[in-house]
């Protein structure tokens, strides 16, 4: 959950800079404003998969490897 968190935070630090951007001036408007839409969402999944994780209990992780039992 933690790698979720810095998801979270480095997508809404580019929605800071591409806002910024927008506002200078820096580059195509347009485009700008389509990623800035695209971070948002990317923030959005990702709050709502935090909020799923933390209300689901953790189960110890089952191993796709079977172990041979000793004959």
């Amino acid at each position: 959950m933690a790698k979720l968190g810095i998801v979270e935070e480095e997508a809404d630090e580019t929605q800071f800079w591409l806002d910024l951007v927008i506002d200078r001036g820096l580059a195509d408007t347009d485009r700008a404003k389509r990623l800035r839409e695209e971070a948002r969402q990317l923030v959005a999944i990702v709050v709502s998969s935090i909020r799923t994780a933390r209300r689901t209990p953790r189960s110890i992780p089952h191993s796709t490897f079977r172990i041979p039992h000793s004959i």
